[in-house]
């Protein structure tokens, strides 16, 4: 074991410190654009949706930086301490509300969460990469990945329960102040949690800048036949994992009935996701990884299905359905940022070309892609059925919508990544091939 306590503690930190603002972003931003800033859901949806298209350029060029970055902190630790205080700063705007017209609101909207996107990857895509200088050891590697994913889960937890009585507190009655008010409470914490992690980390292998062109870093990605498969199935998961989150608040409120229970209704799956969690690893070892993501997605499916027909209406119902699906969702959580690594290595070994940084761009900008564009597409149910903003009672069009966007689309979307994922080239027989050999080529070097 490589890693001390202070290591993990602190890098943990560092990693909850822009984990903290996703769960507002993820599950009360459509609500906050359609209800408090003044926007519709479809231009909203749109609004997420052109974000992800100039992701799709921005992440990997970030990860080209990042890769060819040379300090004397290290290639990763300076992004720790400088790429926090823009992300906050447009996080904070996003949820500010000001006094303009209409298309000077969408303006604002627009560079907001375009700028707080980009400077996420400012600081997600070397966080990431930084795993890979701390320790050599695999066991080090995967016990880190899931205890990141167990403290981000429980960021998110109580993000997710506490936001809407904060935003009541913190707002003394204003919705629009609330929301403003806490996310700037949240970032000032979470600055505090990025200085601890940049005071606390070294950059212990791999610190020497990458000598490889920007041709073949680029090259070495795009043949990466593994990491197009992972990072195609991360998006479609990420989708799918957030379209409940996406459209819960709107379908708690109004299929359900219940608005008092929006906080735990969101809550239910990231709670079960802890247990899937946990057991993925004893489940990996008698099926080996890929069948168990293949396993947690397919009993998604069916869990999706049955929601449709039996947990519309009924809390209690709607509750066991989605902390089953929370289950299957953590099933894959760590096992499919492992393979991110796996994929680096298998770029080593058969080109030469290493790009920690860049390989993990493309994962956040999975994680991204699949928080926007699940946001797009409730954004667009709502304008297709006509939803009315502040409603109490909305047309059955609005149901039936929320329903199908809950529970088929994403079950729909569970399919086509186990698709995909079946794909996926590297087995356990050859990753230890491949470790033995960059082993001994590091012995030679």
């Amino acid at each position: 074991m490589e890693l001390k306590a202070k290591n993990k503690i602190g890098f943990g930190l560092g990693t909850l410190g822009k984990d903290l603002i996703s769960p507002i972003w993820g599950s009360y931003l459509m609500f906050f654009y359609t209800d408090i800033f003044g926007i519709s859901g479809t231009a909203a949806g749109i609004l997420l949706f052109v974000a992800r298209i100039w992701d799709a350029i921005n992440d990997p060029m970030m990860g080209v930086i990042v890769d060819k970055t040379k300090t004397r902190w290290g290639r990763y630790r300076p992004y720790i301490l400088l790429a926090p205080i823009p992300l906050y700063l447009f996080a904070i705007l996003t949820f500010t509300v000001p006094n303009l017209a209409s298309t000077g609101k969408l303006i604002w909207a627009y560079v907001t969460y375009i700028g707080t996107g980009m400077a996420f990857t400012a600081y997600d895509v070397p966080m990431w990469g930084m795993l890979s200088t701390l320790t050599r050891s695999e066991d080090d590697r995967n016990q880190m990945i899931s205890y990141l994913r167990n403290l981000s889960t429980a960021g998110y937890l109580v993000m997710v329960y506490a936001a809407l009585p904060l935003v009541s507190i913190l707002g003394h009655g204003s919705q629009s102040a609330g929301f403003r008010n806490l996310m700037i409470v949240t970032c000032v914490v979470s600055y505090i949690f990025a200085l601890i992690c940049f005071f606390s980390t070294k950059e212990r292998y791999n610190t020497e800048s990458n000598s490889a062109t920007l041709k073949d870093m680029i090259k070495s990605l795009i043949i990466n036949k593994p990491l197009m498969i992972l990072i195609i199935s991360m998006t479609v998961m990420y989708i799918f994992q957030n379209m409940p989150s996406a459209v819960g608040t709107y379908f708690i409120m109004y299929n359900l009935q219940a608005p008092d229970m929006v906080g735990l209704g969101l809550m239910l799956p990231t709670l079960a996701s802890f247990v899937g969690i946990f057991i993925a690893p004893y489940i990996a070892k008698k099926l080996g990884g890929k069948q168990t993501i293949i396993v947690g997605f397919a009993a998604y499916i069916i869990l999706g299905i049955l929601g449709f027909i039996v947990a519309s209406k009924n809390f209690s119902a709607y509750a066991v359905v989605a902390f089953l699906q929370g289950v299957c969702c953590g099933l894959p959580s760590v096992l499919l940022s492992a393979y991110i690594v796996d994929c680096s290595d298998w770029a080593e070994w058969k080109y030469g070309v290493r790009c920690d940084g860049t390989a993990f761009s493309l994962q956040s900008f999975a994680v991204k892609a699949g928080q926007a564009l699940s946001g797009a597409i409730g954004g667009f149910v709502l304008g297709m059925t006509s939803y009315a903003a502040g409603e109490a009672v909305q047309a059955d069009s609005v149901i039936a919508g929320l329903n199908a966007a809950r529970y088929l689309a994403p079950a729909a979307l569970a399919l086509v990544t186990v698709g995909i994922m079946a794909l996926y080239p590297i087995t356990k027989e050859m990753k230890a091939q491949i470790m033995a050999e960059l082993e001994e080529r590091r012995k030679k070097a």
